[in-house]
């Protein structure tokens, strides 16, 4: 499916998505974690953009479960600064599965996770031996990614 992204058109977005699955704007607060105001809500869908404003990841995350519109779709509006078409794709299970443990991990979990991604290349040979394990890899690599 393609979706027309751009900043500005973020509100209009969400808002048809909403209203496609049938929610209200205080149903859709609701649905986010910790809940918002439907007011809230508004100003995420407000046509007039000095008083619109963004949600956050976790709420784009929210929207995009419960209408179902493809989570890529909406970042790359919230981020986009050009309109562009791109071919969209529903994140797998696997992929939401660990931006919740990211989310929920604690500050130290969180950066010990980022400095293994920054690490990239360096840290493969941690993860390729014949039996990698994440007491193999965790501690150390993380100490030495510092």
């Amino acid at each position: 499916m393609l979706y027309k992204t751009n900043m500005n058109e973020l509100w209009k977005m969400i808002k048809k998505a909403r209203q496609d699955a049938g929610l209200s704007q205080e149903q859709l607060g609701n649905s986010c974690k910790p809940p918002i105001s439907k007011a809230a809500v508004g100003l995420w869908e407000s046509d007039n953009p000095e008083k619109r404003t963004k949600p956050k990841y976790r709420n784009l995350k929210t929207i995009s479960r419960v209408t179902g519109v493809p989570m890529e779709a909406l970042l790359n509006a919230a981020s986009s600064d050009n309109t562009e078409e791109h071919e969209t794709h529903k994140p797998t299970q696997k992929q939401l599965d660990l931006i919740d443990r990211y989310e929920s991990a604690t500050p130290k979990v969180k950066k010990a996770v980022l400095a293994i991604l920054e690490a990239g290349e360096e840290f493969s040979d941690y993860l390729v031996g014949e039996n990698p394990t994440v007491t193999s890899f965790g501690k150390d690599a993380v100490q030495s990614s510092r």
